[in-house]
């Protein structure tokens, strides 16, 4: 029976359609995730509730409660709200936070989830792991939607279309200001919260000249708060160009 329930378990499909990460602290994060559960078959069965661990491109990252499901032949909805992941490895975290911000395609994988399925009135003890398929923010669509400029000073508001499951709380972000031509023009900082579908970033800073006629790169450099950004905004090399 383990063997059959396994094989199931296996051939069933994680889709998911929201995943949040805000609220970071030194060493965590808050992650809610929201997603469905298909193909396992056409019984219904029971799956335990387990610790998954979380693996980016490089490694296992951090550690998942997952709740019980409840699959009936047509799958279960997910649903995992607001819960403290703490990080086990910045390394690993960082190369999954990149791959977010720069790839168009990439695998959240989970593993070593021991648990108990239930079925056919028969209980099982089985290792869950399944692989997850997202979409990152390679495709991330920015658009300047108001400027203003008083001497030095800019405040500006910039609109961003997110066609991934991804939303991502950056913190207060400083951006180095670059012209077409590379050369750096100003700084501007501002909350950088992108969500799924439309949002928009309002930023403030001192920028030399106007500079905001097309190809305006901003380059994240730093945050403001002292929390694991402070550590990956750097190397991630977030981008809006403008």
């Amino acid at each position: 029976m383990n063997a059959i329930t396994q094989g199931l378990l296996n051939k069933s499909k994680l889709e998911i359609h929201h995943l949040r990460i805000t609220n970071a602290t030194d060493s965590s994060f808050l992650l809610s995730m929201k997603g469905r559960a298909t193909k396992i078959g056409v019984v219904s069965a029971i799956i335990a509730a387990m610790t998954v661990d979380l693996v980016g491109p490089r490694g296992t990252f951090g550690r998942l409660e997952v709740p019980a499901i409840k699959m009936g032949s047509r799958g279960a909805d997910i649903a995992i709200l607001d819960q403290w992941v703490s990080i086990v490895d910045m390394e690993a975290f960082a190369a999954f936070v990149m791959a977010i911000v720069h790839d168009e395609d990439l695998v959240l994988r989970l593993e070593n989830g021991q648990t108990t399925v239930t079925a056919l009135s028969m209980k099982s003890t089985l290792v869950y792991r399944k692989s997850i398929h997202l979409h990152g923010l390679k495709n991330l669509r920015t658009s300047l939607l108001e400027v203003e400029q008083n001497e030095n000073i800019v405040h500006c508001s910039i609109a961003t279309d997110n066609p991934s499951q991804f939303e991502l709380d950056l913190g207060t972000v400083v951006y180095e200001v670059q012209d077409k031509n590379g050369h750096r023009v100003g700084e501007l900082k501002g909350k950088t919260h992108v969500s799924c579908g439309a949002s928009k970033v309002t930023l403030h800073g001192p920028v030399t000249g106007m500079v905001f006629t097309g190809e305006t790169k901003l380059i994240g450099v730093d945050v403001e708060e002292d929390n694991w950004l402070k550590q990956i905004i750097p190397r991630v090399n977030v981008v809006f160009t403008i």
